[in-house]
Order: structure tokens, then sequence, then C-alpha cells
């Protein structure tokens, strides 16, 4: 099930996520029905009700997120991205990806498909409710850190900002860990068909491997 059918297709159950019931608009296509989206996840949020329902039933489904995620979305492994915090329209898209099989991992994959539209909604909810904790910054040499931010400024600011907590629908990308942030610029690069993502891999076709190991020390570094 697309994400268009699966928000309307959320409508009516128990904790208010009918909220969503609209279009979703993926990063970089119109920024005022993605800004609705986050708007109504605003609402639920500023329901303590649904809000509480919302959290409980997120973190009942984040169960088998764990292991390689960590507690709250946290990553306990370095090439593993953090889930605490992300913005919960992109992580919301990128669960529909890994569902219909626009994106692979032999992971989250099969995961994806099992989870029903209102843990879905539920998940994004309480994980962007959680606070990303910063552990994984290795690589504090003062010139690869302000090469790394000349590159960021150059091909990344216009969609992620200058904080690296990304515009509507754009991935929160400042302080996960260095490694899986160079292997995600590495596989843009170098796609391989399994997350197929016309914009990243345009921009990641100019790195050279010291610029994406000097964009990685830079983000993992952000704060």
């Amino acid at each position: 099930m697309r994400l268009e059918n699966l928000l309307l297709n959320a409508c009516g159950n128990a904790i208010g996520l009918c909220l969503f019931s609209f279009p979703l608009v993926v990063a970089g296509a119109d920024e005022a029905l993605t800004k609705m989206l986050q708007n109504r996840i605003e609402q639920v949020r500023q329901d303590s009700g649904a809000l509480k329902a919302a959290m409980a039933q997120g973190k009942e489904a984040a169960g088998f997120c764990v292991l390689c995620h960590g507690e709250s979305g946290n990553s306990s492994k370095p090439e593993v991205p953090h889930l605490a915090g992300q913005n919960p329209v992109y992580l919301l898209d990128q669960l529909e990806r890994f569902g219909d099989g626009r994106r692979d991992d032999y992971i989250m994959s099969p995961l994806a498909k099992k989870l029903t539209p209102d843990e879905k909604l539920a998940l994004v909810i309480y994980y962007s409710n959680q606070e990303r904790r910063t552990e994984f910054s290795t690589s504090m040499d003062p010139a690869l850190l302000v090469r790394g931010r000349e590159i960021y400024e150059k091909n990344c600011i216009s969609c992620h900002g200058d904080d690296g907590r990304g515009k509507e629908g754009y991935a929160y990308i400042a302080a996960l860990p260095e490694k899986y942030i160079a292997g995600t610029l590495t596989r843009f690069r170098e796609p391989d068909g399994h997350r197929v993502n016309a914009l990243m891999a345009a921009a990641a076709s100019t790195l050279s491997n010291d610029d994406i190991d000097a964009l990685a020390a830079y983000l993992s570094n952000l704060r």
C-alpha cells in the first residue's frame, strides 16, 4: 500500500491518528502539503491524550527496533542510524519505502512489511519525540572539521539546514554515527539499487573519499 492510501486508511483509529488523512508529499515535492502533514503531527503531540496513546503504541511497536537502533532510538552500533529526534515526515516516508520495495534492506524491508498503518504512524511520533544522543563522534581534527563544514555548506545546507536537522520532509543528519554517515554517502555515490534517491546520488557523485570522510566527521560532531 502506498503512503497516500496508508494515511487515508489510518483514519478512525482509537488514538486520533486520523489527523493524517490526506496525501503525503515526500521530500522535495510541494512544501505546503508537507507542512500540512507536519501540522497534523504537531496536533497529535499537543493533544495529551492522543500523544500518550500514540507514544505507548509507538514504544510497543519499537520493541523489534531496539537491538539495532538502541533504547529510545539511539543507535547502539556505529553503522546504524539514530532514529531519536528524526523528522517524522521523513521517517514515515522511509518506512513506507522499505515496505513497498522502493528501498531494500534484508532486515528493515521484512520488518516494515509487517507494520500496520497505525503502528507506522505511532512509531514516527514516538521516535520524533525522543532526544538524540551524540556518542559516535571520533574525528576531532580541526582541519578535517573545517573541510567538512565547507563541503556541507556548499552541497547540503539547502535541504538539511544550517544545523543538520533537515527542512520539512528531509532527514535530520546531525549527530549521526560517523561510520553510518560515511557508508551512506558512499552508497549514494556508488548506487547498488537498494536505495534510489536521484538528488542524493547527484550530490554524492562529486565527493571524493576524503570529502566523504570530512563530511562524516563534521556531521557527527554537529550539534
